[in-house]
C-alpha cells in the first residue's frame, strides 16, 4: 500500500490522498467517487508520496501536524482503496 496524491482540475481544483496499492488503482477509485456525486473531471495528475509527509491537520491558534501514516491509522474504515484526506491549496 502507498499513499497517492491525487488531484483533478476542472471548475474547481480538488486534491485528496488515496491509499492504494497502484496509481491506476488511486485514480479509477477518484474517477469513481467522482461518478457518484456527478461531478465532471477534465484533467488528473497523481504522485506517490511517502507516508512519513506530515499534513497540516488544525489550525486553532497554531497548527498541528499529522502524518499520512497517522491519519490514516486512526481511520475506522481501513479498506484500499480509500480516501485519506482531502487537502487545500495554500
Amino acid at each position: 500500500m502507498e499513499f497517492y496524491k491525487v488531484t483533478s482540475e476542472g471548475i474547481w481544483t480538488t486534491m485528496k490522498v488515496i491509499a492504494a496499492n497502484s496509481k491506476y488503482e488511486a485514480v479509477g477509485y477518484l474517477v469513481m467517487d467522482y461518478q457518484k456525486e456527478g461531478n465532471e473531471i477534465e484533467e488528473i495528475s497523481v504522485e506517490t508520496i511517502d507516508r512519513k509527509e506530515e499534513i497540516e491537520w488544525e489550525c486553532i491558534g497554531f497548527p498541528v501536524y499529522k502524518t499520512l501514516e497517522e491519519i490514516y491509522e486512526e481511520k475506522e474504515d481501513k479498506s484500499i482503496p480509500c480516501i485519506v484526506v482531502g487537502l487545500i491549496e495554500n
